[in-house]
């Protein structure tokens, strides 16, 4: 007969442990109770001398508390397993308990579902590892090949599939994913930083596992097969379940979310969103409901986190319309880049950020957002060659991106980066820039005879002609054209008070074709005709 499994439970409280002792599956679970504790010191003697194989233990308890009882247990090396009970909603009790690996954590008041299912799930894993050890690297081996195979799958449908991989049979012969005719669909989700809080990778990873625990947990009943993706700050998941579901599924997504509120106000500092693309019938569309589930993420910015967001909602509102339909801003953009106008490119940017506040409007703002980073870069990359800055700027922006959950953030998160940024680079190149205008004055006063222009000259010093007039007048206090023009007339002057040249030949002398457009322009800048001022200087 196979042995039972070891528990003991503790809580200063004796009802609660009462309580745990009445509704805990004993029979069904095959479990044994190896002792009761009401304090951390005869709980810590209890685990010493019991050895057990679970531990229910609340977090606060007097002499030692529950997070000091695990250290010890954990620095002896006595192999149990421990599931916390805690009332207190702080960020500090989860977040300690959970980096010494316990294995749950549940509310009170207690589920006795959950708390079933928690000791069900921990016997489970137990129970499959009492084998030999070449079957325990097999077994270990065939969940881990399973899971990564069901993750590179999810990974490629969001990048790469066309029409060509969605044939059933040939994703269970690559990925061993077996799925049955009924509905496929897509949830996301997003866990944001509202508060900076310490460790908050750790956080992230601590809530990921105890979202997918519970989420297997309540779904893996009605579904055929259940497929996850994790990342940072996201877990997406594929679903396939029957048809005889789809009315139901969208209450279990609802009372799901609702206890996962109650695991999220242990995490002080965090939020989250809930996103759910449309349920279809084909697998191929399983793609189209991933993307669903991503653009219902992203309109938590102007929807709200904490709450499910669902696709089918969204696309049905009837305030979606178009915006900035009129993309006349994006040339001024590009030119504010090109000449460093800090000033007018903010205030064109921000207008992106003005736009009624509906989903819809939410999307395109952040579509235009990542055009206007595309445009910036494009500029950044060549004119900051020496600057190797490039890569933290841009991570900086995506991550204020990713992480915005509002539309004040995410202008902020965009616009401030690349103004500082710009101010950066206008500093540099202003530093670095004397140098070229000096070799454009000096190239002018060897070649004004000639027929020179701003392109030829921008090309001699290696920049590009928008950005060379643009601090060839910062530099000068002049354009480019008035600066030549100036140039030559005062050659000019000299010639005609120092020479015996006619007023054809000094035309020539000083790039001008044409005398008589030669004397309209010294008219112009010295306020005289040339013969004019040979008969008053010469």
């Amino acid at each position: 007969m196979e042995n039972k499994c070891k528990v003991v439970i503790a809580d200063d409280e004796e009802l609660i442990c009462s309580l745990m002792k009445k509704i805990i599956l004993w029979e069904e679970l095959n479990l044994t109770l190896a002792g009761i504790a009401h304090n951390g010191s005869d709980l810590y003697e209890i685990v010493k001398s019991e050895r057990p194989d679970i531990v229910i233990t609340d977090i606060c308890m007097p002499e030692i508390d529950g997070l000091e009882l695990i250290k010890r247990v954990k620095y002896d090396d006595i192999p149990c397993k421990f599931i916390i009970v805690s009332g207190y909603r702080q960020f500090e009790y989860a977040h300690n308990a959970l980096k010494y690996n316990v294995e749950d954590y549940i509310l009170k008041p207690i589920d006795a579902k959950e708390l079933n299912d928690a000791i069900r799930r921990i016997k489970n894993e137990m129970e499959r590892f009492k084998t030999t050890d070449a079957n325990k690297k097999t077994i270990a081996n065939t969940q881990r090949n399973s899971k990564v195979l069901k993750k590179i799958f999810m990974s490629r449908l969001i990048w790469e599939m066309d029409e060509s991989f969605f044939n059933v049979e040939k994703i269970e012969e690559e990925y061993g994913i077996s799925f049955k005719k009924g509905l496929y669909q897509a949830v996301c989700f997003k866990i944001d930083i509202t508060k900076k809080t310490e460790n908050f990778d750790e956080n992230f990873g601590s809530i990921q596992k105890k979202i997918i625990n519970i989420f297997e947990t309540r779904f893996m009943p009605v579904c055929s097969q259940i497929l996850i993706d994790v990342e940072t700050n996201k877990i997406l998941m594929g679903l396939n379940y029957p048809n005889s579901e789809s009315s139901s599924i969208n209450i279990k997504f609802s009372d799901y979310f609702d206890y996962l509120m109650n695991i999220m106000d242990l995490f002080m500092g965090l939020s989250i969103t809930m996103g759910i693309g449309k349920a279809y019938q084909e697998v191929k569309q399983l793609k189209q409901s991933v993307g669903e589930a991503y653009k219902a993420i992203d309109c938590r910015i102007v929807e709200g986190t904490n709450k499910i967001i669902f696709w089918n909602k969204i696309e049905s509102s009837e305030k979606m319309y178009e915006v900035l339909e009129n993309k006349n801003w994006i040339p001024q953009i590009k030119k504010d880049i090109e000449i460093l106008d800090i000033g007018n490119f903010v205030y064109n940017i921000k207008r992106i950020f003005r736009l009624p506040k509906n989903p819809y409007n939410c999307l395109k703002m952040l579509e235009e957002c990542r055009l206007v980073q595309g445009i910036f870069f494009e500029y950044y990359r060549n004119a900051a060659k020496d600057i190797d800055n490039e890569d933290f700027i841009r991570k900086q922006i995506n991550f204020n991106m990713e992480y915005a959950t509002n539309i004040s953030e995410l202008e902020k998160g965009v616009v401030e980066p690349m103004a500082d940024a710009m101010r950066f680079l206008a500093a540099y190149l202003e530093k670095i820039n004397k140098k070229p205008i000096r070799m454009a004055i000096h190239y002018i006063e060897k070649n004004y005879s000639s027929p020179i222009g701003l392109e030829e000259v921008a090309g001699v010093v290696d920049l590009n002609p928008v950005y060379f007039s643009n601090i060839f007048k910062k530099e000068t206090g002049e354009n480019f054209t008035d600066y030549l023009a100036n140039y030559r007339m005062e050659v000019a002057k000299d010639l005609l008070k120092n020479s015996s040249k006619n007023i054809n030949e000094i035309a020539q002398e000083t790039g001008y074709e044409d005398s008589r457009y030669f004397s309209k322009v010294f008219k112009k800048i010295v306020g005289i005709k040339p013969t004019e001022y040979r008969k008053i200087y010469g």
